[in-house]
């Protein structure tokens, strides 16, 4: 069964192929399992195309693992019959897509190997339109993601101007009794 929602406020929308032209900045990781069908392209996937690869995933892991759809298809996309002429009015809505950018983390399987893993999403790549690559999720010992390394802070450039010490150019003091 195909997935769409359950409520929009309008029922067509405009194209906007800008969305396409940049890289995904959210949702790009692997977040929920251990690994991830990523996209390298930019195209929108209808929602039969969405089903067909959990599916696809699902029926290779034997409901071994637990496999999570990242994507969801909010885009209304209409087509018009072939006999109406190209001015005549908007058609009707045909089926929902998800737009996905380069870099977007569609798929994420969990509580399998690697291997299992591995196959089961290449299966799921051959049902999507764009070009995809597996992704992994670097783990601690913990079982955490590990954290970004903070940046170094710098020596602010008067104390750099001082020399460290207070002294205005970097010169040394000396003191009356010596």
């Amino acid at each position: 069964m195909a997935t769409m929602p359950k409520r929009v406020k309008y029922r067509k929308c405009q194209r906007c192929g800008w969305q396409l032209k940049r890289n995904a900045h959210s949702g790009n990781r692997v977040n929920f399992g251990e690994f991830g069908l990523q996209s390298l392209e930019a195209a929108w996937v209808s929602a039969r195309q969405i089903e067909a690869g959990r599916m696809a995933a699902s029926q290779y892991l034997m409901r071994g693992g637990k496999v999570y759809v990242r994507i969801f298809p909010h885009k209304p996309v209409s087509t018009k019959p072939w006999k109406y002429a190209w001015a005549a009015a908007k058609g009707e809505t045909d089926y929902w897509a998800a737009v996905v950018r380069p870099g977007t983390m569609m798929y994420e399987i969990a509580g399998v190997s690697k291997d299992l893993a591995k196959q089961a999403l290449q299966r799921v790549a051959h049902k999507m339109p764009v070009r995809c690559r597996l992704g992994r999720t670097e783990t601690c010992v913990e079982g955490r993601r590990p954290m970004r390394p903070r940046k170094r802070r710098t020596e602010c450039p008067s104390e750099i101007e001082r020399g460290g010490n207070g002294q205005v150019d970097g010169t040394r003091r000396v003191a009356d009794d010596e």
